[in-house]
């Protein structure tokens, strides 16, 4: 058995606007040695849409939470599928239902 050490990566939604962040990404990610990778991804403007909503529909703030939660799961989705090789890309919130489901069905998303 290869020892491989594990990488945490965590990239704040903001830079998702940045036009050059996903060459530069895929740029950075084929640069590192090998490792298991757990991917966090903040939920940058589709985040930002949720919490819009909330302003305009009054979801509240748990709805809400929840919501801006299932935002991060696409956010690491497409930077994983971007530079990690399946079977890699996983998320808690690939469990076919959205974390808002699971909240208020009593099963912790965490």
């Amino acid at each position: 058995m290869t020892a491989r050490g594990v990488r945490v990566i965590k990239v704040g939604g903001s830079l998702f606007d940045y036009a050059g962040f996903l060459p530069a990404w895929k740029r950075w990610s084929a640069e590192q040695p090998p490792a298991a990778q757990v991917l966090i991804a903040g939920g940058g403007k589709l985040a930002d849409a949720i919490r819009e909503a909330d302003t305009v529909w009054g979801l509240g703030d748990e709805t809400a939470h929840w919501l801006c939660i299932d935002t991060l799961a696409v956010s690491a989705s497409r930077m994983a599928s971007a530079s990690l090789p399946p079977p890699a890309i996983s998320t808690w919130a690939a469990g076919g239902c959205s974390a808002d489901q699971r909240f208020h069905a009593g099963r912790n998303p965490a």
